[in-house]
C-alpha cells in the first residue's frame, strides 16, 4: 500500500531505484524515503515543478508512519515534513498548510533535548512558522515567541557555522517587525546590530553580501529617521552604493538596489538641499524603471515623485 503510494509519482530521481528495491518492513525504508523527499524538495526550489514538491510531501507523510515515536531520526522527519509545507505555503498560500507545517515543527522541538546540535536547526524552522503566521493573523504573540526562538537559535549557533547567516536574517527581520508595530527602540538596535554581525560575517564574494547590505542601510534609515542623525544616513546611502557596486547587470534585484539607492539620494537632498543629490536620485530611479520587466508587480513604485 505504502508503496504503491509512493510508486504512483513518476521517477523523479537516481534514488529512486534504491527505494524500489527496499522491501516493505525494512528499516532502511523510511531513511531512503527521506533522502527521496529531501531530493524531490530541492530539484522543486531549482525547477519548480509543483509536481515534485507533492511527491516530496507525500513521502514525507510516509516516512513519519513509518517512523517509531522513540525513533531519534523523527526530529529531523517532522521538520523535513515542516519545511516542504512551507514551500507549499508560499506557493498556494493554504493555511492549512501552515498550521500543519507549524504543527509539526512545534513536535520536532518538542521532541528534541537541549544540548542536541539539531535543536537549532528546528527552532529556527519553528521560529520562521511563527513570523509567517503572524504576517498572516497578524497576532503579536507569535512574533514575540517568533523573536525569542531565534533569539535562542543565535545564542546556540557557534561562530563559523554555515547557517548562522541565515539565522541572523531571521532575527533581525523579527526585531524589525517587531520594532516597526511597537516603536520599541530595543527592537531598532538589535535589527541594526544584528545586520551588522551579519554583513560582518558575510564574505566579500558571498551572492548574499549584497542584499546584507540593502537591509541594514534599510536598519540605518529606520535610526536616522528616529533620531535625524546625518551619520545613520550617510552609512545607509554608502551601504546602497555598495550593494549597487556589488550586484552584476542583469541580476533580478538590481533595479530594487537601485530604487533604494534613489531613495536614499532623495532623503539626503531634503536633508541638504544638494542638487547632485536630486540628480542622482533621478539618474538611479530611471535605470531602475529602464531594468524593470512591464510585467513586474513592483514597477508601479519606481514610477512614484521623487
Amino acid at each position: 500500500m505504502i508503496k504503491q503510494r509512493w510508486h504512483s509519482y513518476r521517477n523523479p530521481i537516481l534514488l529512486l531505484p534504491t527505494v524500489a528495491q527496499t522491501s516493505q518492513g525494512n528499516p532502511d525504508l523510511p531513511g531512503h524515503l527521506h533522502s527521496l523527499a529531501i531530493g524531490l524538495k530541492d530539484r522543486y526550489k531549482r525547477l519548480g515543478d509543483i509536481a515534485d514538491l507533492q511527491a516530496a510531501l507525500e513521502n514525507c507523510r510516509i516516512v513519519i508512519e513509518l517512523t517509531p515515536k522513540e525513533d531519534p531520526a523523527l526530529p529531523s522527519r517532522l521538520d523535513a515534513l515542516a519545511m516542504c509545507l512551507m514551500e507549499r505555503y508560499e506557493n498556494l498560500g493554504d493555511f492549512k498548510d501552515l498550521e500543519a507545517g507549524l504543527t509539526c515543527s512545534q513536535s520536532a522541538v518538542a521532541q528534541t533535548a537541549k544540548g542536541n546540535i539539531y535543536l537549532a536547526r528546528y527552532l529556527q524552522t519553528l521560529a520562521i512558522w511563527l513570523r509567517i503566521r503572524y504576517q498572516r493573523l497578524m497576532e503579536p504573540q507569535d512574533l514575540e515567541a517568533a523573536l525569542q526562538h531565534n533569539q535562542t537559535v543565535i545564542a546556540i549557533t557557534p561562530e563559523g557555522h554555515p547557517d548562522l547567516s541565515r539565522r541572523l536574517e531571521s532575527l533581525a527581520r523579527c526585531f524589525r517587525m517587531q520594532y516597526l508595530i511597537s516603536g520599541n527602540l530595543k527592537n531598532l538596535e538589535g535589527a541594526l546590530q544584528t545586520r551588522r554581525k551579519l554583513v560582518q560575517c558575510t564574505p566579500i564574494d558571498h551572492p548574499d553580501l549584497p542584499g546584507n547590505l540593502q537591509s541594514l542601510s534599510v536598519s540605518l534609515t529606520d535610526r536616522y529617521q528616529r533620531y535625524g542623525d546625518l551619520k545613520d544616513l550617510e552609512d545607509a546611502l554608502e551601504n546602497d552604493q555598495k550593494t549597487v557596486h556589488l550586484t552584476p547587470e542583469g541580476h533580478p534585484d538590481l533595479p530594487g538596489y537601485l530604487q533604494s539607492l534613489a531613495i536614499s539620494f532623495t532623503v539626503r537632498y531634503r536633508r541638504l538641499k544638494k542638487l547632485s543629490d536630486l540628480e542622482a536620485a533621478i539618474q538611479n530611479n530611471e535605470v531602475a524603471v529602464a531594468q524593470t520587466p512591464n510585467s513586474h508587480p513592483h514597477l508601479h513604485l519606481y514610477y512614484l515623485p521623487i
